[in-house]
C-alpha cells in the first residue's frame, strides 16, 4: 500500500494511515465499518506480526455484532493495538477503546466516553430481540469485566446510568490508560506538545 508513482496523484487519507500501522473508526458501528476495520487488522497482521498498529476512535457505537467481529479480530491477531479516542467513544466504541493493549489505551484530555444501556441496532423482533438483547447485554458486560478490570455490578450500574465521563474519569473507571494533551503522533504515541 505504497504512495501512487506519480507524485501528482491523489493519495487517499485511509492508505496514509495503514502506512502508519492506524486505522480509523470515525462514524458509527456497522457491518460495513466492521469488515473495513477487520480486513485493515488482517492486513497489519499479515504485513508485520509483531508491529503494533493503532485504532483511533470517533464513534458513537453502533451495531453489537459488529462491534463484537472487530473485538474478535483485535484478540485473533498476534500484534499489539493501541487505542485512542479522540473526540467520543460511546457505547460498543468505548468497548473496543477499553480491548486495547494494557498500557496502550489512551484518549485526547477532550474526548468523552460513555456505556449505556443497549440501544438496539441488531435485526430481530418481539421475544427473539429480547432474547438476543439480554444474550447481547451479559456478553459485553462480561467483556467490559474484562477490559476495565470492573466487577460486574459495577458495569451494569454504569450501564444502567448511561455513564459519560470525561478521558480522566474514563481513566478512573479503567476504559484507558492515559490521557494525551498533546497531538497524537502517527506511529501511535503521544506526540510533544
Amino acid at each position: 500500500m505504497g504512495r501512487p508513482e506519480n507524485p501528482g496523484a491523489p493519495h487517499d487519507a485511509r492508505a496514509t494511515l495503514i502506512e502508519q500501522r492506524t486505522i480509523m473508526i470515525g462514524v458509527g458501528i456497522d457491518d460495513a465499518v466492521a469488515n473495513r476495520v477487520i480486513a485493515e487488522l488482517l492486513f497489519l497482521h499479515m504485513e508485520d506480526r509483531e508491529a503494533p498498529a493503532t485504532l483511533l476512535i470517533n464513534s458513537p457505537g453502533g451495531r453489537v455484532s459488529a462491534s463484537f467481529s472487530i473485538l474478535d479480530t483485535m484478540a485473533f491477531v498476534r500484534m499489539s493495538i493501541r487505542t485512542h479516542v479522540v473526540g467520543l467513544a460511546f457505547g460498543t466504541a468505548a468497548l473496543i477503546a477499553a480491548s486495547g493493549a494494557r498500557g496502550q489505551r489512551s484518549a485526547r484530555d477532550i474526548a468523552r466516553l460513555g456505556i449505556g444501556e443497549l440501544w438496539g441496532g441488531d435485526d430481530v423482533s418481539g421475544a427473539e430481540r429480547a432474547a438476543a438483547a439480554a444474550r447481547a447485554r451479559r456478553e459485553l458486560v462480561d467483556l467490559l469485566c474484562r477490559a476495565t478490570d470492573r466487577g460486574p455490578d459495577t458495569i451494569a450500574a454504569l450501564m444502567k446510568s448511561g455513564a459519560d465521563f470525561s478521558a480522566a474519569q474514563a481513566i478512573q473507571h479503567g476504559f484507558i490508560d492515559a490521557v494525551s494533551p498533546a497531538p497524537l503522533d502517527t506511529r501511535g504515541a503521544p506526540g510533544p506538545p
